[in-house]
């Protein structure tokens, strides 16, 4: 569960009315991206495309990308490979097939993720009378300059999960949550980790936390935990 991937969402189908427009019976573009699309220096987002005929099946041709926002988003291929130069703005993308073109897709461009550092004590105790511990407080930081790093997410999964099914669960219920984080890199809503009202008491529970580039790779610092006592 350490590598808490973002779900990939078809974002658009574009029919046109020939069905022999394109000479080889593609009538329509899927595309699939990140529902959060991003992409930051140094490092690379792969969006997919593919090509569909009148019954839905996939054509093997290839469907090529291009931005009108050459300035701040960088095609490294045609076939689907961007990155970028800048450190904030958001830019659009489209994928076409001959005549056939997909619609705009947003793509938010964000700092780098240097590093995912936990703030305050990875340690806490929740007091008898509480249901629900501290913020968990961690923040995706970049360093040069220093500052956080908006628009990415930070994956909180509680380690032990075997032990602490049934027992505990974040704000909103679940043993794993993905928290979006605002301009200083932190979650904007605080998480917290909160025992199950009749449960068994339990006595801890340990919180791995996790951060990934848009290309998947992990940001330096993932791994690390927290751990929740309860009186």
């Amino acid at each position: 569960m350490r590598q808490l991937r973002h779900v990939a969402a078809v974002l658009g189908v574009l029919a046109c009315s020939d069905v022999t427009s394109t000479g080889n019976g593609v009538i329509a573009i899927q595309v699939q991206a990140p529902a959060d699309a991003a992409v930051e220096p140094g490092d690379t987002l792969t969006l997919v495309a593919r090509a569909l005929d009148q019954n839905g099946d996939v054509v093997n041709v290839p469907v090529y990308w291009r931005t009108p926002d050459p300035n701040l988003l960088t095609m490294v291929d045609s076939i689907g490979l961007l990155t970028t130069d800048s450190l904030t703005g958001t830019g659009e993308v489209q994928a076409y097939e001959g005549s056939l073109i997909s619609p705009l897709i947003s793509i938010t461009v964000h700092p780098p993720s240097d590093t995912l550092a936990v703030l305050g004590p990875d340690t806490m105790t929740v007091p008898d009378a509480d249901t629900a511990s501290a913020a968990l407080d961690a923040a995706v930081q970049t360093l040069n300059p220093p500052g956080g790093v908006p628009f990415t997410s930070i994956s909180y999964v509680v380690f032990d999960s075997l032990t602490s099914l049934g027992l505990v669960h974040f704000q909103g219920g679940g043993m794993s949550l993905r928290a979006e984080t605002g301009a200083d890199g932190r979650p904007l809503v605080p998480v917290t980790l909160r025992r199950t009202n009749g449960a068994v008491q339990p006595d801890s529970a340990i919180v791995e936390v996790s951060a990934f580039r848009p290309s998947q790779a992990t940001v330096p610092g993932s791994g690390q935990r927290f751990i929740v006592r309860f009186q």
